[in-house]
């Protein structure tokens, strides 16, 4: 029998020791590695790093606290050398190292660049083996520049449609879309453009700390996420933030907008969750406005659940995350670039992105 403490401290610990859900990130590679390294904001407490590399020296510079070699004859801890085969030779020999650091994860992000050895080679190995352990797995999968060669994009492609049948949920970013990209002073420099690769895994994860580990009014758990993320297809997750008399409104546009990912469409999505936190002066009358918008630009089947928590420190402002899941992957219609005509990704054509009603009438 547990005796629970009739404070609400007690209870939370109570729930600390028995129903958090174990989520970790693997960075495979270097890329997937330095994304990893560069995450500093994101509460290591509830959330594990790993890196898993076949060079000595990426892993010798990656800032997390776990970190597997994966080491054989060919590679020697001295890399792949771009050669997928040996990269995947290398995550197959480390088949148990691999089966211990994901027994017992529930949430799995798998992070790396796809096109060289390791990215390419080892991350399906790691997929398979999350999905015969039962893990819930979303892909963070970095695609290479168009000039960075036809054999680099080419097995990029091969990776992707491989771990897209491994995996629950695939977020895709397209290197080519930094190139279009620019900031006030001017165009982006290099580690400008890779940081805004990275605040998208940043804002994912800072989405799944607030959805599972904040206690609300009206609480999302893992079962929730769970369900959202197994629908397969690409998944999509925002923050927006408002603040004055039209916080919802403004935290909802942000929602669904992205330097990176362009407008969102939620019309060929499956399931959203919608996490909504507000100060003491959250009314029903916005939590209303900003659930009814983003369920018009859904589909009438499009499954939504929604968590909405109260933050002291918030006085005027509204902190809206959204997971868009499931979202069905189109061709290609618009191509600029002869290597995004082969790869066919299923990125949308900004010019026939539907644009969310309450865009429609701002620009009316």
């Amino acid at each position: 029998m547990i005796e629970f403490e009739s404070s609400p401290k007690g209870l939370n610990n109570i729930a600390t020791e028995l129903f958090v859900p174990q989520i970790k990130v693997i960075g495979i590679g270097g890329g997937g590695c330095r994304v990893i390294s560069r995450l500093k904001s994101i509460k290591r407490g509830f959330i594990r790093f790993t890196a898993l590399d076949t060079s000595k020296k990426e892993l010798e510079n990656c800032e997390v606290e776990e970190k597997i070699l994966l080491e054989n004859s060919f590679t020697q801890g001295w890399g792949t050398g771009g050669d997928s085969q040996i990269g995947r030779k290398a995550a197959m020999e480390g088949e148990n190292k691999l089966r211990e650091i994901l027994r017992g994860v529930d949430l799995l992000f798998l992070v790396c660049g796809l096109g060289k050895g390791i990215g390419s080679g080892a991350s399906s190995v790691v997929a398979q083996i999350a999905k015969e352990l039962g893990c819930l797995t979303i892909g963070f999968f970095i695609l290479p520049f168009y000039f960075e060669g036809e054999k680099r994009v080419s097995q990029a492609k091969k990776a992707l449609e491989k771990l897209g049948e491994l995996v629950n949920g695939l977020m895709i970013i397209n290197n080519d879309s930094l190139l279009k990209l620019d900031n006030p002073q001017g165009l982006l420099s290099l580690e400008e453009g890779f940081r805004k690769v990275d605040e998208l895994l940043e804002i994912s994860l800072k989405a799944m700390e607030y959805l599972l580990f904040t206690p609300g009014l009206i609480s999302i758990d893992f079962a929730d996420v769970k369900n959202a993320l197994s629908k397969k297809g690409e998944v999509k997750i925002t923050i927006g933030k408002g603040k004055g008399e039209k916080a919802g409104e403004e935290a909802v546009r942000q929602a669904l907008s992205s330097p990176l990912w362009g407008g969102i469409s939620l019309k060929k999505t499956s399931s959203i969750l919608l996490g909504i936190r507000g100060g003491k002066k959250l009314s029903l009358n916005e939590l209303e406005k900003m659930a009814l918008t983003i369920q018009e630009e859904a589909e009438d089947t499009t499954e939504f659940s929604m968590g909405v928590s109260i933050d002291d420190e918030l006085s005027n402002e509204v902190i809206l995350t959204l997971v868009a899941s499931g979202i069905k992957m189109e061709k290609e219609v618009k191509r600029e670039k002869p290597y995004q005509e082969k790869l066919d990704l299923g990125t949308y054509d900004e010019d026939n992105l539907d644009i969310p009603t309450f865009l429609r009438k701002g620009n009316n």
